[in-house]
């Protein structure tokens, strides 16, 4: 049931998560179910979060390969504009 090896459509696993926690947040007793959901659920929050990681690690690639700092440069402005 892993994910792993076909390209994880992000917005579908992120709508399956939450239909699955609405199922839990509804309280259903069917514990047989509920153990199937949070397994499913886990899977899902790996597969997402490796997802993650990889978007993470692509960014990096795309910055060092345009030379781009790494830290954001909001904190290069020039305060003193404006001072006499």
């Amino acid at each position: 049931m892993y994910m792993a090896k076909k390209k994880l459509d992000v917005k579908a696993a992120y709508e399956e998560l939450a239909n699955l926690a609405a199922w839990f947040d509804r309280g259903e007793p069917d514990l047989e179910a509920g153990l199937e959901k949070y397994e499913r659920a886990s899977e899902l929050v790996t597969a997402l979060q490796e997802r993650l990681r990889e978007a993470e690690q692509r960014i990096r690639v795309i910055r060092v390969a345009s030379d781009a700092p790494i830290a954001d440069t909001v904190d290069d402005v020039d305060d003193s504009e404006g001072e006499e």
